[in-house]
């Protein structure tokens, strides 16, 4: 278990010249369990935040548990709804995770008391920011006190230090370096388009060193690769546990450029060019005609020849280039 130990930001929220409090914030990064930061709003609108870091990075679904108390004479239901927490990486302005204060406490038992607060990580973090608003007319003496945040996680069965990957003459070469590892059993690589970066589909598996404690190198060679591709790992324990790395883009040059003939053409084009190519055939006034993708035997047939003659224009969807394609009424010869 992991316990925030530093302070990371204090906003009082000011309006004007009316500010929040936060008091006493290194007592919510300290070792004492009985000590508090105390967090008060602004009197008559916004709010006042008090953000702790981690020494390093927590890792998506971490438990993660804050010690906190509500003071005040008027303390409702209206109070703690206008609580949230929050969680960052380190420094970052964008919230990786957002929760208001009633959905992850038990109302039933609100009190003045400590009570604990506990949540589940949907994504990596390093800073934990517990924010609170004002309630016009009750918040007078109003406070949230912030004892501590811990984050209680099982170590990954492998310690992935670097995932790259590079452009070669006609492929891409993935390396990636472990510092340690307990019972892994493989890497699954796995690679998602520039059309479709949501879909990774697996490329290929290198086997894992099962445990060590000491640095090891991998490496995987994608022979047919995308003009422009997003890779991961997919690490798997022995046990089935499984983790994934980073994303790594790669942007290749096309060994074939995107060719097309007969040029000019009565509606039959035969187009060429790297496997797996996305392209669509557009006309002068900018329409779609046809889209169509390059298979394994690197060659397509279209046919517009309902089209009426002119320009046409063939864009290459990876790399953005055009092939300038002109429809004529072709003569016998």
């Amino acid at each position: 278990m992991k316990q925030a130990s530093s302070v990371a930001d204090r906003d009082l929220g000011c309006v004007v010249f009316i500010c929040g409090s936060v008091a006493s914030s290194a007592n919510a990064v300290d070792s004492n369990p009985a000590t508090a930061a105390s967090i008060s709003p602004p009197l008559a609108v916004g709010t006042a935040a008090l953000r702790v870091g981690f020494d390093a990075p927590i890792p998506l679904g971490a438990q993660v548990n804050l010690t906190v108390s509500f003071t005040g004479s008027a303390l409702s239901l209206g109070l703690v709804n206008n609580t949230t927490i929050s969680t960052y990486t380190a420094s970052g302005t964008q919230a990786k995770q957002t929760m208001n204060m009633s959905s992850v406490l038990n109302l039933t038992t609100l009190n003045t008391n400590t009570m604990n607060v506990g949540f589940t990580a949907t994504d990596k973090f390093q800073e934990v920011e517990l924010r609170t608003g004002s309630v016009l007319a009750v918040n007078v003496g109003y406070a949230v006190q912030l004892y501590h945040v811990t984050a209680a996680f099982t170590p990954l069965p492998v310690e992935l230090t670097t995932f790259t990957g590079a452009a070669q003459a006609s492929t891409v070469a993935l390396k990636w370096t472990t510092a340690s590892e307990k019972n892994s059993a493989y890497f699954q690589v796995e690679r998602a388009s520039a059309e479709a970066p949501e879909r990774y589909q697996a490329i290929g598996q290198v086997s894992a060193a099962g445990s060590s404690t000491h640095a090891l190198v991998y490496s995987f060679v994608d022979a047919r690769p995308l003009a422009q591709a997003y890779y991961r790992l997919k690490q798997v324990d022995k046990d089935g546990t499984t983790a994934y790395s980073p994303i790594v883009a790669v942007r290749t040059t096309p060994v074939l450029a995107l060719q097309a003939y007969p040029n000019p053409t009565n509606g039959r084009l035969t187009v060429t060019g790297p496997a797996d190519a996305r392209f669509t055939l557009f006309n002068q006034m900018g329409l779609a005609v046809q889209e169509s993708k390059l298979d394994a035997s690197e060659a397509r047939q279209l046919d517009f020849s309902h089209q009426p003659d002119g320009l046409y224009f063939l864009r290459d969807h990876a790399t953005g280039t055009t092939v300038k394609v002109t429809k004529a009424a072709l003569q016998a010869q």
